[in-house]
Parts: C-alpha cells; structure tokens; sequence
C-alpha cells in the first residue's frame, strides 16, 4: 500500500496531533503541524480571556482542532460542525478517545450558521484552501487519498474565506476573534477581506516563517488588560 503513495498514516489508522493519539482514515485530512500553530494561537488567545470562551471549529475533520482545544482551554465550550457524516463519526471517535466534550454538528456552516442559538468568541478553522493550479501540482499521497472536499479552495483557494467574511457576524460576539489557517501568498488577500468589514488583522508565520494563520478581532475585541485591540 506505501509503494502505491498511501500516507503511513492511513496505513496504520492513527497519528498524533499536538500529543493527542487520533484516529484517522481516507474520510478525513491528515492534521498536519501548521495547524498546531493555529491551535496555540487560539489557545494563547483564549487563556488570557477574563472567562472561559464559546468557540467554534469549522469543518473539523478528524477534530483535532476541537480536540485539542478541549484539552488545552479549561471551562471553554467547544462546539465542531462538519458536512461530511462520515468524518463526523470519526472526530466523535477521536473525542471520546480523548475523553473531552465537544459538541458536534453536522452540516454546511454556510447553510446552517442561523440555527445557532448563541454567537461564539473564538471562531477556528484550517479550511480547504488549495488553489486549482496547486492541486495538480499536489503529491500523490495528498491529491489522490485524502479527501479533496477538505483540500480545494476555489479557482484562487479563497472561496471559504470570502463566504466567511459575509457570515461572521451573525455567528461571532462583538468582543470575538477569528483565527484561521492559509495557504503560501494567503495571508495578506484574506486579512484585507476581514480588515473590509472593520475587524483588526494580524499575521502569524509558522515555523518556516511563512506567512500561515490570519487572526481577525472584532470591534470591540479587547487583549488580557482589558484594553480594546486597535
């Protein structure tokens, strides 16, 4: 199965993420490091907040992301939508494993997001956002065994990004926070689409500085001293 470009990790049906043992299978992406910049961002965030944080993870896969938050931010509710039922399952798997409560919702954010009853303060989510020229270029073990509705982004990667913009504000606080992972050139497109809607942006790079997860404050966000973020 490996000669034939099968990732190991669908091979043995786990992997590790942020020290957290996950289940994983062809039904959802293999979390990869870039995304545990995305959760300590999040989580550096969310400890400095005056109270435990509602947060919400969109399209969350195995739930690693939801997972690990979890863990990491005592008293938060953590709440993970995901459309594929199938993933679904396996993030429930994961969650249970890891023994931590995250409620689970299955569905399109884009179609769903007026069925909540509350708004959130901490909005995660590692989107698809592989372009159409970069998917061909893909290697195998990505483009032809993971799952490509949790990799394509659109003509230009940045669908998800510009269907976000138009929701947010009916599913974040006016005091939230959104933090999400982008691809190589990203960044900078989809903080000026949040700076658009009069949310302040900054950049975070990963470890390759790369410029890799655009974090957008809402209005009236404020930082650890109670200070209103400019």
């Amino acid at each position: 199965r490996r000669s034939r470009r099968e990732p190991v990790q669908y091979i043995l049906e786990e992997t590790e993420f942020m020290g957290i043992p996950l289940r994983v299978t062809p039904v959802v992406l293999i979390p990869r490091p870039e995304t545990e910049i995305l959760v300590d961002c999040v989580v550096e965030y969310a400890r400095n907040l005056s109270s435990p944080p509602r947060i919400l993870d969109i399209g969350t896969g195995s739930g690693c992301i939801a997972i690990a938050l979890a863990k990491q931010v005592p008293g938060s509710w953590v709440a993970a939508i995901e459309k594929s039922s199938a993933a679904l399952s396996v993030a429930r798997e994961n969650a249970g494993m890891n023994k931590v409560e995250v409620d689970f919702l299955e569905g399109d954010i884009f179609q769903e997001y007026q069925q909540f009853s509350q708004q959130f303060d901490i909005v995660v989510s590692n989107p698809p956002y592989i372009s159409e020229s970069d998917w061909q270029s893909l290697q195998p073990e990505v483009r032809e065994f993971e799952p490509a509705d949790a990799l394509r982004g659109g003509t230009d990667g940045l669908s998800f990004y510009r269907n976000l913009v138009k929701i947010i504000k009916n599913i974040i606080t006016d005091r939230g926070a959104v933090f999400l992972e982008t691809g190589y050139n990203q960044a900078r497109s989809v903080a000026e689409m949040f700076t658009q809607i009069n949310f302040t942006t900054k950049i975070q790079t990963d470890l390759n500085e790369i410029e890799r997860v655009v974090i957008a404050f809402s209005e009236d966000a404020c930082d650890s001293t109670g200070e209103k973020i400019t």
